[in-house]
């Protein structure tokens, strides 16, 4: 099973996590790069916006196609109970039909239900694979284990 690991992160806790996931599985890694300024309070003010009006953005073109993979992780932050733009971007742009998709995501606290069924109604004809929430201040001590469990299930198949 070939298998790319996909995201966006602001801070750092998803992409902590993408790189996690990728590690384990010896896969590939794809940062989301969102062409809009999202850093410091401006940019955390304008992405909450963004994201509670469901928007996407213009990113930065991928390294990898994910035509060549057979399943694809995707990993947000959330974000007002939503995915990030620049990850609605890359589900509405790619066509995922035919392939695994994990989602994962992490959080302040919650938020990961709304998160998630917004992300599964841009995925089309793929199937969803597992899901993974990380609330980062509360798990911090067990991100690591947490993700190690979860990958498990496709540890054999890459």
């Amino acid at each position: 099973m070939r298998a790319l690991v996909v995201f966006y992160s602001r801070t750092g806790n998803t992409k902590g996590v993408a790189e996690l996931i990728a590690q384990e599985l010896r896969s590939d890694l794809e940062e989301l790069v969102d062409k809009a300024g999202r850093k410091g309070f401006l940019g955390y003010l304008k992405a909450g916006r963004d994201a509670i009006r469901k928007k996407s953005t213009e990113l930065e073109s991928l390294r990898h196609w994910v035509g060549d993979y057979d399943m694809i992780f995707v990993g947000t932050p959330v974000w007002a109970s939503q995915p990030a733009p620049a990850v609605r971007t890359f589900l509405e742009s790619q066509d995922l039909s035919g392939k695994k998709v994990a989602l994962f995501c992490t959080m302040a606290a919650q938020g990961e239900e709304s998160t998630f069924a917004a992300m599964k109604a841009l995925l089309g004809g793929a199937e969803v694979a597992g899901l993974l929430a990380i609330a980062m201040k509360k798990e911090e001590g067990r991100v690591v284990e947490k993700v190690s469990q979860w990958v498990a299930q496709w540890k054999g198949h890459s």
